[in-house]
């Protein structure tokens, strides 16, 4: 039936109807009838206490409510396992629970539990935009890396770093802002330094984070150091001829003979080239299929120094079939010339020698390249396809020697599949890797070998050597990074204690490694051969030491040669390692197990001498053993610990002291070669580091007391060059020659030689032609440079021209020529400090300003 309302209503007003009280709400413009159950439409009237807020009104169904709070609302519980969950009782109809293991969530119908859904909390997305490696600038330029990741449900991250190998220090400091870095390097180069950092992100989730490791480097170029061939400075104030132990032991060493110390070391930050002389040196690969290009892409690349002389072929891709690759220099030219198939392409541009030149031959899509220091010079099209198996020649063709290359390479990378550049480039500033495709790498480790994945045999023809030279010689000599090593004449030795529990190796595991550079004394060609180290000889029978004779090592113990290694070369890098494991004993060199393995029971005894380059006999060092002659570096002993158990790469970073019972480091000298070219670098006399007179603060200079001088070995120079130093005399500037250095030792007759006398100062070019010019005053610093520029010859004193002479303009001083800076015949006393010697570079070529700073390289 139709109800009545009065007419008009307030918001509030009351009307009974057939006995129900209806209340009018203005705003929804009804009248509204009370909750069943109740006569009243407040919570007051239905006896319901108010409750808090983010409570909920719940009902039993019985129209009796009330609030609780959304925990206890929840009948949601949290099972740690599935069985858990199946031995529960007491449910409700909607009832729910968690199950942790599985991360899945169910619900309980009255008679049994249902898969609701299954949790899933995905971690963020892996990092980008942060790249592998840094470079930090040398001017302080902040390095920024705006980190990106995201997470799927769209949580917001939480971000993070560690520094995770290496040292932060005082290279450079790190600041962040959310995903934001700025790492901003210190702009002093002793603080240069390399360390890895970890980004992580996170998204609070108990697997949700993610990481990505980046390693950042600050290095600090010197310009135009890949010329230096010689930079002699003194870093302490004492001689060569100190051997340090690392250890903890701190074993004092006994020195036998004219042993000494040095920068050479197979840790060049540069890395090292390959000699060719031009008659008969070559490198040749195996036949292999890494060398037959198909008619697809490839590129040969490689640095190369060239000296001249009538070799020009540069390598060559032959056998054994007719068609190859061949590229050196076109008949009688310094233009570059690339042979294919039949096809000729010459190069538009000479090559410039004694200086290094990066060289590229590249094939893409059937057309072949030529570029010089990354411009192109020639291109022909070559599609032919090189189907055969192949040996990649190096430093000449392998079948005539006269056309062999004299010159040095550095970095010879061989790359089938990938053309590496398709247009003009910036040379690489950076040693080459591996990359994608490698099919060689080499001329650029401290001996040769395949630096590529497929580890090919190369095979040496001639007297290929190794050169402490690189066009990627840039940065300043660093002990820690680069190392040094110990040099043994011969007829000396290193001798630790007469007996100590550190070399007493009874019948366990041990290690005992280094790296060795072999002179030729007799014991590669033939004779008694050579020690390289003993130790435990004081026990009878029992003898153990390595040696050389005939070109190979030996591992002698309990009386007998029980290793025999393959041929070793001299003049090369190798890491040596003996080590015993359970029982068994094996010889690595260069990372590989040479020899057989040596079932060594032997116990030899709770403690030991131990001598570096010779022979014990019952603990005494024997006079008529041959000792060693070359370089050891990084020379380490390890008890109780076998350290290689199988093949492995030969360290690419001097050895931390950790765990050792002996390290030799070799960076002990005082008066150092900074370009780590210092094959010999020997003091006579009483030469030392001083720090009496010095050219600039906290540095160091060398003092000669007039009876003393500094020879270096085996140094060439050629075309342009620069010889310089800064000379403080003491003695009397009177009619007295006095040598600044020389070429070869000083005499009368010799070639070269530059000397004071009278306060002028001449340079003695021709036997009788002379460049004087410029004055040095007694007990005050000159720099007194010598500077050869397309054939002209110019003097300076404290950087002012004073005398230019074209004498010897064309002159080269073979790699067997060596320097003295003083001499024993006209002795210099005083101080010198920064002796510097460029080849193929003239630093000045007008009026200069002498170095203000001690020189980095």
């Amino acid at each position: 039936m139709a109800i009545n309302f009065p007419d008009n209503p307030s918001d509030g007003d009351i009307a009974t109807v057939g006995g129900v009280t209806y209340t009018y709400t203005a705003s929804s413009n009804t009248w509204k009838p009370p909750v069943p159950g109740a006569s009243a439409s407040t919570l007051t009237d239905l006896s319901i206490s108010d409750g808090t807020a983010g409570q909920l009104l719940t009902t039993d169904g019985n129209n009796n409510f009330s609030f609780t709070s959304i925990a206890s609302a929840s009948s949601t519980e949290i099972f740690a396992d599935m069985a858990a969950i199946i031995a529960k009782t007491g449910m409700s109809a909607g009832d729910q629970g968690l199950v942790l293991e599985n991360n899945k969530l169910f619900m309980y119908t009255g008679s049994a539990w249902y898969l609701i859904a299954t949790m899933i909390n995905n971690s963020p997305t892996a990092i980008t935009n942060v790249d592998s490696t840094y470079n930090l600038a040398i001017d302080g330029t902040p390095t920024v890396i705006t980190a990106v990741s995201t997470d799927p449900e769209g949580f917001p991250l939480t971000w993070s770093y560690a520094v995770t190998s290496g040292s932060l220090g005082s290279t450079a400091t790190i600041s962040q802002t959310d995903n934001v870095f700025t790492i901003t390097p210190s702009t002093n180069s002793v603080d240069a330094g390399e360390f890895s950092i970890t980004f992580s992100a996170t998204d609070g989730g108990s697997s949700g984070i993610v990481n990505k490791v980046t390693s950042i480097s600050l290095a600090f170029i010197v310009v135009n150091s890949r010329y230096t061939t010689l930079l002699v400075t003194a870093t302490e104030t004492s001689d060569n001829s100190n051997v340090t132990d690392s250890s903890t032991n701190n074993h004092v060493a006994t020195v036998r003979g004219d042993i000494r110390s040095g920068t050479s070391s197979p840790y060049r930050s540069g890395g090292y080239s390959t000699y060719f002389d031009g008659s008969g040196d070559i490198l040749q690969s195996p036949t292999s299929a890494d060398f037959a290009f198909g008619t697809g892409d490839f590129t040969v690349e490689f640095w190369l120094l060239y000296r001249g002389g009538a070799g020009y072929r540069f390598f060559w891709n032959l056998l054994p079939s007719p068609v190859y690759i061949g590229y050196g220099l076109e008949n009688g030219t310094l233009k570059p010339w690339l042979w294919s198939d039949g096809n000729v392409a010459v190069g538009n541009t000479d090559i410039t020698p004694n200086v290094w030149q990066h060289h590229a031959v590249v094939r893409q899509n059937g057309v072949i390249k030529i570029y010089l220091d990354g411009v192109e010079i020639a291109s022909e099209s070559f599609t032919t396809d090189i189907s055969s198996n192949k040996l990649m020649c190096i430093g000449g063709n392998g079948v005539n020697a006269i056309q062999d290359t004299n010159g040095i390479y550095s970095n010879f990378r061989v790359i089938k599949g990938t053309a590496v550049y398709t247009s003009n480039f910036t040379p690489p500033d950076e040693p080459l890797t591996a990359i994608t495709n490698t099919s060689l790498l080499t001329c650029h480790l401290p001996y040769i070998s395949d630096g590529s994945i497929n580890n090919h045999t190369i095979t040496s023809y001639g007297n290929v050597t190794i050169q402490p030279f690189s066009p990627y010689d840039y940065t300043e000599y660093n002990p820690n990074a680069n190392g040094g090593s110990v040099y043994f004449p011969g007829g000396g030795a290193a001798t630790f204690t007469p007996t100590d529990a550190g070399f007493g190796f009874g019948t366990g595991d041990y290690t005992i490694e280094g790296w060795f550079n072999f002179d030729d004394n007799g014991a590669f060609t033939g004779g008694d051969g050579a020690t390289i180290l003993s130790t435990a000889n004081q026990l009878p029978g029992v003898s153990a030491h390595l040696w050389v004779s005939a070109s190979v090592i030996k591992f002698h113990s309990g009386g007998a040669d029980r290793i025999v290694s393959s041929t070793v070369s001299t003049k090369e890098w190798h890491h040596i390692a003996i080590v015993r494991s359970s029982g068994n004993t094996k010889l690595y060199i260069d990372g590989t197990q040479e020899g057989s393995t040596y079932a060594d029971s032997n116990d030899y005894g709770t403690t030991a001498p131990f001598s570096i380059g010779s022979y014990h006999n019952n603990g005494q060092q024997g006079p008529s053993e041959k000792n060693m002659i070359g370089y050891v570096s990084d020379f380490k002993v390890i008890k109780g610990q076998a350290i290689y158990t199988s093949n492995f790469t030969s360290p690419t970073a001097p050895l931390s002291s950790s765990g050792s019972s002996l390290h030799i480091k070799g960076t002990d000298a005082s008066i150092i070669d900074k370009s780590q070219s210092d094959g010999h670098l020997t003091l006579f006399g009483n030469t030392t580091g001083s720090t009496t007179q010095v050219k600039f603060t906290d540095s160091k200079s060398m003092y000669f007391d007039g009876t003393g001088y500094v020879k270096v070995e085996d140094l060439e120079m050629r075309g342009d060059l620069t010889i310089e130093g800064w000379f403080y005399q003491t003695a009397a500037t009177d009619t007295t020659y006095r040598a600044l250095f020389s070429a070869s030792t000083y005499s009368p007759t010799a070639p070269f030689t530059m000397y004071s006398r009278g306060g002028s100062i001449h340079t003695y070019l021709n036997h009788t032609q002379h460049i004087i010019g410029g004055t040095i005053t007694q007990n005050t610093w000159h720099h007194v440079a010598l500077v050869r520029s397309s054939g002209t010859w110019t003097q300076y004193v404290d950087g002012v021209s004073v005398a230019t002479s074209t004498i010897y303009g064309t002159y080269n001083f073979a790699e067997t020529t060596d320097w003295t800076i003083g001499s024993f015949n006209y002795p210099f006393t005083g101080y010198v400090q920064d002796f510097r010697m460029t080849n193929g570079l003239a630093r000045y070529t007008a009026n200069f300003t002498p170095p203000t700073l001690p020189l980095k390289g």
